[in-house]
Formats: C-alpha cells, sequence, structure tokens
C-alpha cells in the first residue's frame, strides 16, 4: 500500500510540474514540449485503456483537429494546453470538416493543464458523433483520478 502510495505521489508531482513547465514555456512562445507531451501521453493512455493510439502527427507534420488516432477503438484525441472554448469550438469544425467522425467515432480533448470551469460550444455535433462536454474534455486532473482509481498490477 505505502509503495502504491508512494508511486502516485510521484505521478501526481511529475504531472504537475509538466503543467507548469508548459504553462511558462507556452507564456513564452516556446512550444516545442507539447509536441513532445504528444508521444508521452499518447503512451499513458494506452497503457491506461489498452488502446492502439497513434501519433497522427508522425504521419503528416502538424495533422489537422487531431493528434492521436486508434482505428481499433474508434477513438481520437486532441492533445493541447490551449483550454478555450475558441480551441474546443475549433477543434470539432476541423473534426466534422475533415469528417474524422468516418474512422473515429469519438473524440475527446485532452487539456495539459487544467480545464476551463464552463464552455461555451456553438458547434453542433449530433449529426456527425456524440460529444459531452463533462466526458469527452479531460485534463491532467481527470487523468490523475483515473490513474488513482486504476488497480496496481500483479506479476
Amino acid at each position: 500500500m505505502m509503495n502504491s502510495d508512494f508511486c502516485l505521489d510521484n505521478i501526481l508531482k511529475n504531472l504537475l510540474i509538466l503543467k507548469e513547465e508548459i504553462n511558462a514555456r507556452n507564456k513564452l512562445g516556446y512550444t516545442d514540449l507539447n509536441k513532445s507531451v504528444e508521444n508521452f501521453f499518447c503512451k499513458v493512455l494506452n497503457i491506461i485503456y489498452g488502446y492502439d493510439l497513434k501519433n497522427l502527427n508522425e504521419k503528416q507534420e502538424n495533422y489537422p483537429g487531431i493528434d492521436l488516432g486508434d482505428l481499433k477503438n474508434s477513438i481520437a484525441y486532441q492533445i493541447t494546453s490551449e483550454k478555450t472554448s475558441k480551441k474546443i469550438n475549433q477543434t470539432l469544425q476541423e473534426y466534422i470538416d475533415n469528417k474524422y467522425y468516418e474512422d473515429y467515432s469519438q473524440l475527446k480533448i485532452f487539456i495539459v493543464g487544467s480545464k476551463q470551469n464552463s464552455y461555451s460550444i456553438n458547434i453542433d455535433t449530433a449529426l456527425y458523433f456524440k460529444f459531452d462536454i463533462k466526458s469527452h474534455i479531460i485534463d491532467l486532473n481527470d487523468l490523475f483520478k483515473i490513474i488513482n482509481n486504476l488497480e496496481p498490477k500483479k506479476n
């Protein structure tokens, strides 16, 4: 028990350090770390959920609208440090415009940081795919709760 608490504390501490570093770099205009965290969170999400996410930016530089995709599980992720309603609406519109819903029935937006308390969504996704603000916009706090509730692996 103590060992798992120690591991969780370390995960939380490192996620908070990552969050603060990204925020500080973004304020200075340095967004290079944002690209690196896409691969990191791709691996983390694959481990947690058993996904087979791939970084789509490796297929095409600056892949429009989404960053990670898993065709087998029909899910896509946008990884961003931008938490505004404008960014969410822009992502939803690009998802529809590029017809990603044909390959990925579910879109999640992962905020590297903390999400806002509320969002104003003005894109109607109902004809294309279901999008729920509460469950499809996640942040580092949500990720820590998910990790905290995982059962330890027994070897």
